[in-house]
């Protein structure tokens, strides 16, 4: 007996459906599809973990930076402070000691009024 394509399609397409519903066919589609979700977690779970990990190398290279600039600033901070460079920047602006007649003491009096007086 020869069968014709559609026969063959037919009885392929009832096989496949009688197949589908036995216990062992369900149960095999069953862990196909948890062995399909939990790989696709896993992809999921490895592209978030290198985006944090990409954002935590630029936070320590951000960290670095910072730490530099601080240590330019710390440095700066120390050679504006040294005698020298206030001599100079007082030079500069033309800056000099006080005499005794520019030195003025403020007296309280006492009903609170502030007064000015010279020595």
């Amino acid at each position: 007996m020869i069968l014709t394509n559609r026969q063959i399609r037919i009885k392929l397409f009832e096989s496949l459906r009688n197949s589908f519903f036995k216990k062992t066919v369900a149960i095999a589609f069953g862990l196909l599809f948890i062995l399909l979700l939990t790989a696709f977690s896993l992809i999921v779970t490895r592209f978030h973990y290198k985006l944090e990990l990409n954002q935590q190398k630029d936070l320590i290279v951000e960290e670095a930076r910072l730490d530099e600039q601080w240590s330019q600033v710390v440095l700066e901070y120390s050679s504006l402070a040294t005698p020298t460079a206030v001599e100079e920047f007082a030079d500069k602006e033309k800056m000099t000691l006080p005499t005794k007649n520019d030195i003025k003491f403020l007296n309280e009096s006492e009903d609170g009024k502030v007064e000015g007086a010279n020595e």
